[in-house]
């Protein structure tokens, strides 16, 4: 658990930063917002509904993304979670270029609840494009600080000196240098950032667009890192819950059985209201034993046919709601020609199934999400704790996919936990993770598109499929999803699924078939 006793001195710029010298052997801390990012603070908006006045605001531990120590280490803090698209050694890339720092010199770690940039979700291959403005005008910030101390320690003009893989040196006499280390060395106090740091021209750039060896590639080459399957702590337990049988069900009632009774069962937590009846053992195989001998009746609701399913994937113009239009389409239309795809109902497989654990002793969370806020929320609430006590901590993820946008799994342990006050560990089982988590919808794809003199003179796709994330997001749903002009179907049914996004081939690898048949054509 953090040690908050230990006061940083730090104070806010009126550009925005975070600027100290922190604890005990760091010389400089520097931090910047990212919801400073538009596109970010409407993210973060409409995934947890914050206040206008919590977006981009500084939380109570430093959002500090660099720290200096007189050593010379940098030490840059990973606002997003690696799920094995490498994002850590992009985003070190942008920070190390701008910041002029050496690659060996760097000590990536990842930001947590507690310390280091706080952000909201790692999705949608947004990472880099969000990040690398933001990013650069901290490191470049922080570089400028470094040089304007180097002057006055080196009593040199800032004019005629430059950093250079970790030091800073005079231009006239690379002789005359400090490393980084040296610079930040007894500085008690840190003037305010420039307003406008120069960033380097794309000529000049060390590491960005190169290739360079991935922070993570030796550490998972021998096995090291833990990923939250692998999660362990002292008097841990094991948890383990009821699932539905059929994709409608709902619990009307539950108790314990014969689950009580059974080996190395610690508790038994049941909330028929929430649909959720688990068990914590001292074993993993003990608690999903005892899972199975929980006395629980279900509803089990409607159950659907593939056909049934299939013909609420309507695609003709009049089922369809409008999404985006330009000019008239419709009309120009003569003679069209017509392609149709279809993609089925698709689960992410991702090589680790959802886990989390929560330790209510030491109120820590480690969870298989792609969310760190979205846990610390939920977990803080069934716990009943002051969410800023609750430090979730950046895993490695086993891939996503988009699956691991929820947080399930984290929920179930936080149940688990406060039954018994002891950590519990909940991890699924591969088909668990088939048969109860959220899929991709199926749907359905109709290109018409008219052709004159070797020309696409207009052309309309109309597409039927679950609506996944445009429940929870209002009009300006647009700039997330619809890169083109496209129709949704208008809840001509459902099918009781659980849907999710899913970063695999679906409506816009239907819409790219389709269109290069049109090509073909021409």
């Amino acid at each position: 658990m953090p040690d908050r006793s230990k006061k940083k001195r730090f104070r806010i710029t009126r550009r925005g930063f975070l600027i100290g010298t922190g604890t005990a052997g760091v010389g400089l801390v520097l931090g910047i917002g990212l919801g400073r990012e538009r596109f970010h603070r409407f993210l973060a908006g409409q995934f947890h509904k914050l206040t206008s006045e919590g977006i981009g605001a500084p939380v109570s531990d430093p959002d500090a993304w660099f720290e200096i120590t007189p050593e010379n280490v940098v030490r840059f803090n990973v606002i997003k979670i690696d799920i094995g698209q490498g994002i850590h050694t992009a985003l070190t890339q942008i920070a190390a270029d701008e910041l002029c720092a050496h690659w060996d010199q760097l000590d990536v770690r990842r930001s947590n609840t507690a310390f280091g940039p706080q952000n909201d979700f790692t999705f949608g291959s947004f990472s880099v494009t969000t990040a690398y403005e933001p990013l650069r005008i901290a490191a470049a910030s922080m570089r400028e600080l470094l040089i304007g101390e180097a002057s006055s320690k080196l009593s040199v003009p800032t004019d005629q000196l430059e950093a250079h893989l970790g030091v800073v040196r005079v231009k006239a006499d690379h002789s005359r240098q400090l490393t980084f280390g040296e610079v930040v060395e007894g500085v008690d106090a840190w003037p305010d950032p420039p307003d406008d740091p120069v960033l380097k021209d794309t000529s000049e750039f060390t590491y960005i667009g190169k290739v360079v060896p991935r922070i993570d590639f030796e550490d998972k080459l021998r096995g090291n890192p833990v990923y939250t399957y692998d999660i362990q702590r002292p008097e841990m337990l094991y948890g383990a819950v009821a699932r539905p049988p059929t994709i409608e069900a709902t619990m009307v009632s539950a108790s314990a059985g014969e689950a009580e009774s059974m080996p190395g069962v610690a508790a038994i937590a049941i909330d028929v209201e929430a649909g959720f009846a688990g068990v914590a053992a001292r074993t993993r195989e003990q608690a999903r034993r005892a899972a199975q001998e929980l006395d629980i009746r279900w509803d089990e609701g409607r159950l659907w046919s593939q056909d049934e399913i299939d013909a609420l994937l309507v695609t003709n113009s009049s089922a369809c709601t409008s999404v985006s239009r330009q000019g008239d389409g419709e009309d120009a239309l003569h003679q069209p020609l017509i392609s149709d795809y279809a993609a089925p109902f698709a689960v992410h497989a991702h090589l680790e199934p959802q886990a989390a654990l929560v330790d209510p002793i030491n109120n820590e969370v480690f969870v298989s999400a792609q969310g760190l806020k979205a846990a610390q929320d939920i977990v803080s609430e069934v716990l009943d704790v002051d969410p800023d006590d609750l430090t979730v901590h950046n895993t490695y993820l086993g891939g996503s996919f988009g699956r691991k946008m929820g947080t399930d799994s984290a929920n179930e342990a936080a149940r688990l936990a406060k039954a018994t006050g002891r950590p519990v560990h909940v991890g699924w089982t591969r088909e668990e993770d088939m048969r109860h988590g959220y899929v991709r919808p199926p749907q359905r794809c109709r290109l018409s598109a008219s052709v004159e003199e070797g020309r696409i003179v207009a052309w309309s796709n109309n597409i039927a499929s679950g609506k996944i994330l445009f429940d929870a997001f209002p009009k300006p749903i647009e700039l997330l999803l619809v890169e083109r002009p496209r129709s949704l179907d208008n809840d001509s049914g459902n099918s009781g699924s659980s849907c999710g996004g899913l970063l695999a081939g679906g409506n816009s690898s239907l819409f790219e078939c389709s269109l290069q048949v049109v090509e073909c054509l021409l």
